[in-house]
């Protein structure tokens, strides 16, 4: 049984993986914030147009992690765009986030690591912290602010 869990969620993270923007170069250098406290981040960070769109991606990835957390997972595919939604609904992200708390603990809190750009996605990561261990977060999110990609490492 428990091998056919650990299957289960392998299985259900290549399908968000394979949901996320493809690889590219990064154009930018990564913004890093200390990691000290599990709050989101305040600190703000623009791209090179100087537009805040790092700051918006970051509160886009933080409020979809706040939603799972919650388990609001109907209101988290809200904002997925065209593809994730076609490949990812409500009872998928629910099932990822039991499988998640079943096998790393209970949820704890969150800590915003670090945002990269990828052709025109920002990569948002952000430290999970459970009881048992720790699991980084990649939310992908384009240009018009919708969730691209959803992945854990």
């Amino acid at each position: 049984m428990k091998k056919l869990q650990v299957v289960s969620f392998l299985l259900i993270a290549a399908i968000l993986f394979l949901a996320g923007c493809s690889g590219g170069k990064n154009t930018e250098e990564s913004v890093e914030t200390p990691e000290e406290g599990i709050e989101p981040a305040e600190e703000q960070t623009t791209d090179e147009n100087g537009d805040g769109t790092r700051d918006e991606a970051v509160v886009v990835a933080e409020e979809f992690i706040d939603q799972l957390s919650d388990g609001q997972y109907e209101e988290a595919t809200e904002n997925f765009d065209e593809t994730m939604a076609a490949q990812v609904g409500a009872e998928e992200l629910q099932e990822i986030w039991g499988s998640l708390e079943e096998q790393l603990g209970d949820f704890i809190a969150f800590e915003y690591k670090e945002t990269e750009e990828v052709e025109d996605h920002e990569v948002v990561l952000i430290k999970g912290v459970f009881n048992d261990a720790d699991i980084t977060f990649q939310v992908t999110v384009n240009e018009n602010m919708e969730i691209a990609g959803f992945y854990m490492v």
